[in-house]
């Protein structure tokens, strides 16, 4: 089978040329990044791009007002492609398009040339692109480049719908909801929930305090936070991770019906204990619900007979 070195650098195409930009009061830092020729399949049999860095310094000094930018250009070769003549082109596509966010991010953090990987591309299981940002940002990708903890990665289709399932978790005239778009700045948006740094399910909760009943209900509070639902990868085991979240829903049900709650006070962040799933010997619904009753958690809302010891 020929390698379509037209179409393919069509797909390149899309993304280039890449600019990369930073400065201060008195001088800017351009980087290029453009196709020098058309994409070739070297003698191994991999896909290669030659491209073209062109880097423009440019210095606003007073005293010198007519001071041209300086401008140095070098080729830079990358692979992008460890097999060419298997190459799926739409799964290429796929690929380079989170790459070139991928670049755009570590860049100024890596060399140039080690902020792509092609290797990913060997993983016959990544086809979507969340598939290939979790692959590419994840630590032993272009990823290492980046502080840990600093991007967010998606979560499972369908564990985030079973966890979607669990809200609203409400009690009294209290509601808490999840929010389906970050409240923040992000490396990479997405909607809530994800897996920020890799390890931890972080979501968007917003309280709703209500006044009045039925038709006559209006709203008398909001509050809205980022908050941990679960930490230290508690998501790699998604059925004891679903009976934790159950477990803060039947919990917080008591909890803020109680009359003697002050609810007006609360914020999402104090209706949520990651800590739950380190408890080793927990795994269980029921396990979680004594968890969270004791006073040290949402017991200290609960009525004094509803409270674990």
């Amino acid at each position: 089978m020929a390698v379509n070195i037209e179409r393919i650098q069509e797909i390149l195409e899309r993304e280039l040329p890449f600019v990369f930009e930073e400065g201060g009061t008195y001088w800017r830092e351009r980087t290029e990044l453009r196709l020098a020729k058309a994409p070739f399949v070297d003698a191994e049999g991999a896909l290669r791009v030659c491209f073209l860095r062109v880097f423009t310094v440019s210095e606003h000094d007073p005293d010198y007002p007519d001071e041209p930018p300086r401008v140095t250009e070098a080729p830079l070769e990358v692979m992008l492609a460890p097999d060419a003549m298997a190459l799926d082109l739409e799964r290429f596509a796929t690929f380079w398009s989170v790459s070139a966010h991928c670049a755009r991010l570590i860049y100024m953090k890596a060399p140039l040339a080690e902020c792509f990987d092609a290797t990913v591309l060997d993983d016959s299981k990544l086809e979507r692109e969340r598939d290939f940002q979790w692959a590419l940002l994840d630590s032993k990708s272009v990823g290492r480049h980046l502080p840990r903890g600093t991007f967010d990665a998606p979560l499972d289709d369908e564990l985030r719908a079973e966890i979607e399932a669990c809200f609203p978790m409400s009690g009294g005239v209290m509601e808490l909801k999840i929010v389906p778009k970050l409240g923040e700045e992000t490396t990479w948006s997405y909607d809530t929930p994800v897996l920020r740094g890799g390890r931890e399910l972080v979501v968007t909760l917003r309280t709703i305090v209500w006044d009045g009943a039925g038709a006559e209900r209006s709203v008398r509070d909001i509050k809205e936070q980022v908050v941990t639902l679960a930490k230290n990868s508690a998501h790699d085991d998604p059925a004891r991770l679903l009976e934790g979240v159950r477990a803060h829903r039947a919990v917080l049900e008591r909890a803020l019906g109680n009359p003697s709650t002050d609810i007006d006070v609360l914020m999402p962040y104090d209706l949520i204990y990651p800590d739950i799933y380190d408890l080793k010997r927990a795994s269980t619904q029921d396990d979680f619900e004594r968890a969270l009753s004791k006073r040290s958690r949402l017991g200290k809302w609960l009525r004094p007979n509803d409270r674990s010891s």
